[in-house]
């Protein structure tokens, strides 16, 4: 049966590759010996709503996937694996950034000289930084979870409606993790000064104010795609209602980091000699090359989106 299926394949997409066929099949027959004892006591084979009356008895399927593994707490027993594989690689990314930002720098100009010391200490502190906001949101995951009984109130009966297709965890885990370090990034830099980052406030390149028009709009929308994301790793479907919230969250992405591009210097020289012109004329292509970049990944996600439309409508 469909739903079933459907069930199983839930469960299939969180569980380690090394075990899944077995556990898949284990839970397979413990599904089929239910749906054979309601055939012998009915003499008929169970209708849908008495298999999605069995798939409710055996559980959410993150909960059932989540017994296969190690006992936590904090985070619990249906979002500590996704916990755990974001918190890895958006530690990892982060830190990797802003080190190659941090040495990269240093390439401008022979002004600028980085503490090893210092350095180090401020990859720690943003891995923890890091580490502390993203065990926050899925803490807060967890408590939406439990506390407000959302793994008891899903129906099985869902997961056989035609207008809803899979979506890929992979995709959901890249975003994710993707918002999260543009976010951390973002209001680690322009949320405190218009310098350039991990430079001492001599060196000659500044923002301009068009970082004041758009700081609060990237903000918004990063906060909107993480939060829906995360979702899309907890229910991991699309339906019509998920793709248009995508669509319009790349859209609006795709008109401010165009506004960006259009607006001109998006930095500025805060002493005027040949070299820092130089340097600011690099700066300005070098981030303009960028937004044009993310920019085409944000359209092709939008062609993406578009296509999952169609099978939808189909």
């Amino acid at each position: 049966m469909k739903l079933v299926e459907n069930y199983l394949d839930e469960v299939a997409s969180q569980l380690p590759q090394t075990d899944r066929e077995d556990i898949i099949a284990e839970l397979g027959s413990i599904i089929e010996a239910k749906m054979d004892d309601i055939t012998e006591r009915r003499g008929t084979e169970p209708n849908e709503t008495q298999v999605a009356s069995i798939l409710k008895e055996m559980g959410h399927p993150n909960k059932v996937a989540a017994q296969y593994g190690a006992q936590q707490y904090l985070i619990g027993p249906g979002l500590f694996h996704p916990y755990k594989k974001v918190l890895k690689l958006t530690v990892i990314a982060v830190v990797t950034i802003q080190l190659l930002v941090a040495l990269s720098s240093t390439m401008f100009t022979d002004g600028v000289r980085i503490s090893a010391i210092g350095l180090m200490f401020d990859l720690a502190s943003t891995a923890l930084y890091t580490g502390f906001w993203v065990t926050v949101a899925f803490a807060t995951m967890e408590y939406s979870g439990d506390k407000l009984d959302w793994f008891d109130k899903w129906e099985p009966l869902a997961l056989s409606r035609a207008k809803r297709i899979a979506a890929s965890r992979e995709d959901a885990n890249i975003n994710v993790i993707t918002d999260a370090v543009i976010f951390i990034w973002w209001n680690n830099w322009f949320g405190k000064n218009h310098d350039m980052p991990f430079t001492p406030n001599d060196f000659p390149v500044m923002a301009t104010g068009v970082y004041d028009i758009v700081y609060w709009p990237i903000n918004v929308l990063l906060i909107t795609s993480l939060t829906f994301y995360t979702w899309q790793l907890v229910q991991c479907y699309w339906t019509k209602l998920r793709l248009q919230l995508a669509i319009i969250i790349d859209i609006a992405s795709v008109i401010v980091l165009g506004y960006m591009i259009q607006a001109g210097d998006l930095f500025a020289l805060k002493v005027t000699n040949e070299n820092a012109a130089i340097i600011l004329d690099k700066v300005n292509f070098s981030v303009s090359v960028v937004l044009a970049v993310i920019i085409g990944f944000v359209l092709y996600d939008i062609y993406g989106h578009l296509k999952n439309w169609r099978k939808l409508a189909s």
